[in-house]
Parts: structure tokens; sequence; C-alpha cells
């Protein structure tokens, strides 16, 4: 993965190249790694083991509860968060690109070697590691910044927040829940605003 992406390369100063290049269609057998990723069972027995780490990649409203993205808010206990911004340059380096006060995502590029060891630090490489965000993208990440590091047994729990949150067996620390009553007023209100504007452009065009 090239993570600078393209806008990193630009500011290198390296080649663009604008034609299109079709290549030759080769043959790949994909094997599962089923070493690399955790199921919702084997989380769970997890959770209850002391000689795991698990990191929370998600934001800290996410892990705290006040962000909830599953029918319970929370984190899984014992976890620690380390939200995975935190591995770039500038953190916030996103939410800038998404209000335009930034022209391009270079802030999100790694920080270096140096800076990651120290926000990792008081984690230890050679204990078993399981990395959790809300599906697993921003977990996959931090995964593989850890296995840069030395880290030697780095797991991905597959379903992450998904599949803990929504599971009503599965302990949370700072559990808080779904208002459903409050989500299906603001869909109401917003399906409302939706009809309005449907007959505006019908009056309009009539």
């Amino acid at each position: 993965m090239y993570h600078d992406g393209i806008d990193g390369w630009k500011q290198a100063g390296l080649p663009i190249q604008k034609e299109r290049i079709s290549l030759k269609p080769v043959s790949v057998a994909l094997v599962p790694q089923k070493q690399l990723v955790v199921s919702n069972e084997e989380m769970l027995k997890l959770a209850q083991s002391k000689s795991v780490q698990i990191i929370d990649a998600r934001t800290p409203d996410e892990y705290s509860g006040k962000d909830i993205r599953a029918i319970r808010g929370g984190h899984i206990p014992n976890a620690i968060n380390v939200p995975f911004e935190d591995n770039w340059q500038d953190p916030a380096a996103g939410v800038k690109l998404s209000k335009k006060q930034v022209n391009d995502n270079s802030g999100m590029a790694l920080k270096n070697t140096t800076d990651l060891k120290k926000l990792y630090e008081n984690l230890d490489p050679d204990k078993e590691t399981v990395v959790y965000c809300q599906s697993g993208v921003r977990a996959s990440e931090t995964a593989t910044v850890l296995k840069s590091l030395g880290f030697k047994k780095v797991k991905v729990y597959d379903s992450s927040w998904l599949g803990w949150g929504n599971n009503l067996k599965a302990p949370v620390t700072d559990e808080t829940f779904l208002n459903v009553g409050a989500l299906n007023a603001k869909m109401a209100a917003m399906q409302n605003k939706i009809n309005q504007l449907e007959e505006a452009l019908k009056a309009k065009n009539n």
C-alpha cells in the first residue's frame, strides 16, 4: 500500500502518466490467512484474557459511548483507545480536508518510525495484540503500522464494533444505547423536509 496517495506522489515531484494502461490478466490463488483475523466467538474469549492487548482504533467519542454507531456505544472491556488518525502526521487532516481548510491529504501521511514507536510505547510488542474499530477498516491500518514496528502477533477483530456492539451478550464498558425514538424523529423530520423540497420543485416547474 502506498500510503501517501496521489497527492503525496505529486508533492514528491514524481512522474505522472495520463495514458490508460491495460495489463494482461493473471491467475491468482488467494489463501485465507486465519491467523490474522479474530471472529466474534474468539473475541468473546480473548476479551476475558489478560494476556491479550486490545486496541480500539476509533475516535474518543466512539470509545466513550458518546458517538453510537450500533445498538450500543462504548468499548470492549480493557481496550485502550488509540485513534487510527494518531498514526498520521496531522491527526486532524481528514477533518481539515472535508472542510477545505487544506488542499491535499499530505497530513494523512504516516508519522516517522520514532514517533510511531512513542505512540505505542506502552504496549508489549511480544504480546498478542488485537485491533478493532467500527468495521475493520481503520483497524487494518493500525495493524499494519504495528507490524512495521515489530509487533509479532497482531490480529484484526474482523466484525469490530458492528459485531460487538450489536451483540447484547457481549460486555461493554461505558455502555450507552441508541435512542431509537429520537432517531426515528430525526428521520421523520428529514423526510418532511424532502417532501417540502419536492413540492417546491414541482410548483416551480409548473
